[in-house]
């Protein structure tokens, strides 16, 4: 009797778990910024100037962490896309009035647990050392 081979694994750099995270962080952030959209205080200029206020911390921040901590270029050019991405959100989030502020931040909380657990369960599954 010839003994099956088991099948080789998916070498595909995206799996299925990291899609799925992709769609939990947008539903999470479109969640927290919907109250942007009904504030009539924010005005589009004051949208601009956040995002790229933050966007310009954010790559300030993550680029020296990645150049002058980790000492790669490949880690400070992750560090400031990663960085970018997170001032800009962060930019945004400031507009969240006060009397939003509970919901969004539960929104954003509960939403960040879910990913973390759901990393975990994939994590264990694989049989992984890191996470």
């Amino acid at each position: 009797m010839n003994q099956a081979e088991p099948l080789p694994r998916s070498q595909s750099p995206v799996s299925i778990a990291f899609l799925f995270y992709l769609v939990t962080l947008a539903a999470i952030i479109s969640a927290c910024l919907r109250t942007l959209f009904v504030s009539e205080n924010v005005t589009s200029q004051l949208v601009v100037a956040l995002v790229s206020g933050g966007t310009l911390l954010g790559l300030i921040c993550g680029g020296s962490v990645g150049f002058f901590y980790l000492k790669t270029i490949l880690a400070g050019v992750v560090g400031m896309l990663v960085g970018a991405c997170v001032g800009a959100l962060a930019g945004c989030l400031a507009l969240v009035q006060h009397s939003h502020f509970a919901e969004v931040s539960l929104t954003a909380y509960l939403g960040c647990w879910l990913l973390i657990c759901v990393m975990l369960v994939v994590a264990r599954n694989r049989n992984d050392q890191q996470l």
